[in-house]
């Protein structure tokens, strides 16, 4: 370990659904100058293959080659691997930790079956001006076709959470729908009653579940830019198209051609739902049970109660 720095740090390092935060009374500023040292880092962005938090240190894999961070704590975590070259953001929180952004795909996985006017195709075969059935009933013409790849350079490596896929089983959301299992990435949103709601929110752990991976040495994912953001059909489920292109897609040089500089901010065709809260952890049958006296579920809840309340019947239909 030739980067060797001591961090004064009392609290906790906590992992979110996109990010790390190192929590409690830590000398935030330190921290983050150790960790750009030890990556050899000229601004907040900094390649990072993984992290792996051990007892008092925080080893970080980065080129090949392995530093370290002493802390003081008691801390056992590992964090990665990371998307092949995808940058990291690294961003001090004041005086209260450090922030390590850690992006989340929104794509559907290789293989993935669109409908098209002339019927279904893998997504990785579509091409530019292939026109997609939108669920308001026009029809769209692809603007772009982007995807992202990622790999384990090692397979004793496990995958980082954010990138395993989830898997929405066939007619796990109505009958026939989907019309086979779909793979998208835990940052992807379905169009379930007017609303977009990412597809890890809605995991049961029957029908919608998220995949080991741990078979695969490269996980690759696709999504469809359309000139404006909107729903299509994949596997016969409704869909978010591409929100925004961005610089961690593989091809991305290809977009900028074409199109110079992405817009930033684009405007979403439905409501977007992103909720995580202590609610959302109860299980469905004792919220349920709450509910006639006092039902206080977020939409996404009771959308997904919906769906585990049918993947249970289902379940004990198939036990009869």
């Amino acid at each position: 370990m030739d980067n060797k720095q001591e961090v004064p740090y009392s609290g906790r390092i906590e992992r979110t659904r996109r990010n790390i935060v190192a929590m409690g009374g830590i000398a935030a500023s330190a921290l983050f100058a150790s960790l750009a040292s030890a990556t050899k880092a000229r601004a907040a962005e900094v390649l990072i293959e993984q992290l792996v938090i051990n007892g008092d240190t925080i080893d970080v894999y980065n080129d090949g080659k392995t530093d370290n961070i002493t802390v003081t704590g008691n801390i056992n975590e590992q964090i990665g691997p990371f998307p092949e070259n995808d940058k990291i953001a690294i961003t001090p929180l004041g005086n209260t930790g450090v922030e390590i952004q850690v992006s989340a795909p929104a794509c559907f996985l290789k293989g993935t079956k669109i409908r098209t006017v002339e019927g279904e195709r893998n997504i990785e075969d579509l091409k530019i001006g292939d026109l997609l059935p939108t669920v308001s009933g026009g029809v769209a013409p692809i603007q772009w076709v982007g995807g992202r790849r990622y790999r384990r350079s090692s397979a004793s490596k496990p995958w980082q959470k954010n990138v395993r896929p989830i898997r929405i089983a066939k007619s796990a959301i109505a009958p026939n729908v989907p019309s086979r299992d779909l793979d998208v990435s835990a940052g992807h949103a379905i169009y379930v009653d007017g609303l977009l709601i990412q597809a890890g929110n809605l995991i049961n752990g029957m029908t919608i579940t998220r995949l080991d991976a741990s078979e695969q040495s490269e996980i690759e994912y696709f999504n469809i830019k359309l000139a404006k953001h909107n729903v299509i059909f994949a596997e016969g489920l409704p869909c978010e198209t591409l929100l925004s292109v961005n610089e961690a897609m593989s091809n991305f040089a290809e977009y900028y051609r074409m199109y110079g500089i992405p817009q930033v901010e684009e405007t979403r065709c439905a409501p977007y739902i992103d909720y995580r809260g202590v609610r959302s952890e109860i299980p469905s049958r004792v919220r349920s049970a709450l509910a006639p006296w006092a039902d206080r579920r977020q939409k996404v809840d009771i959308i997904r109660d919906r769906f585990e309340e049918r993947a249970i019947a289902r379940r004990e239909t198939a036990s009869i």
